[in-house]
């Protein structure tokens, strides 16, 4: 008997999205955390080191908030099959908030698609791992 075996798909687990990851633009790095049942993601730093303000922000009063350890992912779940969805990501580049889907594609790499309505209309984003800030992030974790 012959047995012919194809590479199985295997769904990563619910925290492989968990740590700190570099934006698409690589300004930035995101802590990705769970809290509970569901992700979120907050700013843990950028590349040049200068600690930001929330600019864009619609609310006038958050504009002179530093985006440093502001929650900017929030009320991700994971679906079992390798998306963390249903949760909004805010955009400080702009000021709005979207939806947000991730799917990891290896160890150290994910995208993030952000849409408004479908996700048909949205834009995707390659994030990488970040090891070296990883070590300086402030830990995860339940919150």
């Amino acid at each position: 008997m012959l047995f012919v075996s194809a590479p199985a798909y295997s769904a990563p687990a619910a925290d492989a999205v968990v740590g700190v990851w570099l934006d698409a633009d690589k300004r930035g790095y995101v802590e990705i955390y769970r809290a509970g049942d569901v992700y979120q993601g907050r700013v843990a730093g950028s590349t040049d080191g200068v600690v930001k303000n929330d600019v864009k922000n619609p609310v006038s009063e958050k504009r002179k908030k530093t985006l440093l350890g502001q929650d900017i992912i929030k009320g991700l779940t994971f679906n079992g099959q390798g998306h963390w969805q249903g949760g909004t990501i805010y955009n400080p580049d702009d000021g709005n908030t979207y939806s947000v889907r991730l799917t990891i594609i290896d160890a150290n790499t994910l995208d993030l698609h952000g849409y408004l309505g479908v996700p048909l209309f949205g834009m995707t984003q390659r994030w990488t791992r970040s090891t070296e800030m990883s070590a300086r992030a402030s830990g995860g974790g339940d919150r």
